[in-house]
């Protein structure tokens, strides 16, 4: 039952004649998988409350692109407020093939799993033996003792929780500083998806310090690091030395779009109905930038070339018959339901503020999100500034956040809020279109400087009612030195 057959899938990169630039695929029983299947569906039901929140991968409710988003806050972060940090990349050679089937018993018994549970492990990864399949021949079996299948129903899950190990000793360790949320008990430390390992420190001492837990790791699981793989990319305040932004945006996008380009020339060829080349961009194309689009603003000047040619070839490189707007409406409108970039941007924006605002939800950039809103004109505000209008040209906040607010913006009129009467208390004072003040939204620096942001700021505490005007005046002559009282009256009265 435990025999397996490797069979060897080329990573389509590489030299073929270089046997790591294979991945081998364990071919197993069908009674082997079943009971492999009912073990990893119990072990993954306990999995999310053991393993941290920070790995992602084969844990039920966690995205890949959390991490994706908590790591290019940090660099924001980082670079705005002109801190020191470094981003180490950790790549590990073979991760899954090197795992200790010893240091999994042992690591499943310290985090308490019962005798039964482990006895079936054991049975799983005791004593098994494969062949390889080549060129259609079977080597002779030769014996695993190291390593977890790819292709066991239950080896992704038990690969999770030996990497756990690396994490909980990194957390622990008193000399690994990591990056420090403002204003929060949060720390931007260790992220993984597997094997894929990202941490992000404060000080250079903190990377010796790191390298030092991967060699006790190593030692103790099998593991061992890919040191031309991994790397160490400094941040934050110093000479600049690193990747402008601006190239790594060109690089994120440019071999996309020459991919894309390239591909619609050769379907160009074809003879293809009009729904038939809405189809292949719908299935062909876009696909390949949905997943850097997730968590990544596509600059301007990208989303153009794309759409131009995607619209080229809807109508064959011939005139345009009707507008962009009718060709990417629904079906039973009169369009043809083309895939439209900007919409689906803002639809991914939108799914990152429904995790924002869901309380239950937990993640590292939710920390980032709400520190970098807290500085937009200085009010100090959470999820209250949905209720405004952003000013343009705000540096406070990362791209995505700005498309984010946008997204928003586009369906503000086609929501209804239950508001209670927190909320209302809540209400930003300023640019917020349901505070006017002679038909228009304002903004008083010298309010918000005394912390008058919400309409609880200009309200009693206990009895209903708005505070006197001399009072709002006292509390922003209690911050300000130089103000004029009869301007400040004024704008009460406004």
């Amino acid at each position: 039952m435990r025999a397996g057959v490797l069979s060897l899938i080329y990573k389509k990169k590489g030299d073929r004649r270089i046997l790591k630039n294979y991945r081998p695929i364990s071919l197993l029983q069908v009674d082997y998988k079943i009971l492999a299947r009912i073990m990893a569906n119990r072990f993954k039901k306990v999995l999310p409350t053991i393993i941290s929140e920070n790995q992602t991968c084969c844990i039920i409710g966690r995205d890949i692109s959390n991490n994706i988003a908590n790591v290019r806050d940090i660099i924001t972060l980082v670079e705005n407020d002109e801190l020191e940090g470094y981003i180490v990349k950790i790549d590990q050679e073979k991760a899954f093939d090197r795992e200790s089937h010893e240091f999994i018993f042992k690591t499943l018994k310290k985090f308490g799993f019962g005798d039964v549970f482990i006895k079936w492990i054991e049975i799983f990864y005791t004593r098994i033996n494969s062949c390889v399949k080549c060129n259609g021949f079977l080597t002779p079996y030769f014996c695993v003792d190291n390593g977890i299948r790819q292709g066991c129903p239950i080896s992704a899950l038990l690969y999770v929780l030996a990497a756990e190990t690396l994490q909980c000793n990194i957390r622990k360790n008193v000399n690994i500083s990591g990056i420090k949320i403002p204003n929060t008990t949060d720390e931007a430390l260790i992220f993984q998806h597997a094997d894929d390992t990202t941490l992000t420190v404060s000080d250079k001492s903190s990377i010796d310090e790191i390298f030092k837990v991967f060699e006790m790791y190593e030692a103790s699981s099998g593991a061992k690091i890919n040191r031309q793989k991994s790397e160490i990319l400094p941040i934050g305040k110093g000479v600049y030395v690193g990747k402008d932004k601006t190239v790594c945006d060109h690089l994120n996008w440019s071999g996309k779009v020459s991919k894309i380009k390239s591909l619609l020339n050769m379907w160009m060829q074809r003879q293809l109905t009009i729904q038939g080349r809405v189809n292949v961009i719908s299935s062909l194309f876009m696909s390949r930038l949905w997943y850097s689009l997730f968590v990544t603003s596509m600059p301007d000047q990208v989303l153009r070339d794309i759409k131009t040619a995607c619209v080229s070839f809807v109508w064959n490189n011939g005139a345009h018959l009707v507008k962009y707007n009718t060709i990417i409406d629904q079906k039973c409108n009169g369009g043809l339901q083309l895939p439209d970039i900007e919409s689906k941007m803002y639809a991914f924006r939108l799914k990152f503020l429904a995790r924002f605002l869901d309380k239950n939800y937990k993640v590292l950039w939710k920390s980032t999100f709400k520190y970098f809103i807290s500085k937009i004109l200085n009010m100090n505000l959470s999820e209250e500034i949905l209720f405004i209008s952003l000013p343009e040209n705000l540096k406070c906040i990362p791209n995505v956040y700005k498309e984010m607010f946008k997204g928003f913006d586009l369906l503000r009129d086609d929501i209804e809020f239950d508001l209670s009467t927190e909320n209302v208390y809540d209400q930003p004072l300023f640019c917020n279109p349901n505070v006017l003040f002679d038909g228009k939204t304002v903004i008083w620096y010298d309010f918000i400087n005394a912390g008058i942001v919400q309409v609880k700021d200009i309200c009693y505490e206990v009895i209903e009612g708005f505070l006197p005007e001399m009072a709002i005046v006292e509390m922003i002559q209690n911050v300000t030195n130089h103000c004029d009282i009869n301007s400040i009256v004024k704008d009460i009265i406004l």
